[in-house]
């Protein structure tokens, strides 16, 4: 594979030396199909709610700063972006109390992102 390409497909894949047969699958179908195949890539917004846990994982991403295109972020529209009403928002987004929820509802799957430091 290509370090540091944001979005990698088959195409991208440089050597498969035991000739695994590799398909490419929409990331919402994949929990569905685990039973069917032999290993799975499944993205964590569909694995928690397909039941998959630590039983069924082989192997986990790294957090690092490849990570950082999975962050998701607050947006406003430019000419707004200094209205208090959403710097409001993000302080009620960057809390203790959601990195709770967050534990509560995906475990160590999920994180809150905006005090990780990304190596």
């Amino acid at each position: 594979m290509r370090p540091h390409k944001i979005l990698v497909s088959i195409a991208d894949i440089t050597s498969n030396p035991h000739h695994f047969k590799i398909k490419e699958i929409a990331s919402e179908h994949i929990s569905r199909m685990i039973e069917d195949v032999d290993a799975a890539v499944v993205n964590n917004d569909f694995a928690g709610p397909a039941g998959l846990g630590k039983k069924q994982t082989i192997f986990v991403e790294p957090l690092n700063k490849d990570s950082k295109q999975w962050i998701n972020i607050i947006c406003a529209r430019s000419t707004e972006k200094n209205q208090r009403i959403y710097h409001e928002i993000v302080k009620a987004y960057q809390s203790k109390k959601t990195k709770q929820l967050y534990r509560k509802f995906y475990g160590d799957k999920q994180i809150a992102a905006w005090d990780v430091k990304l190596k």
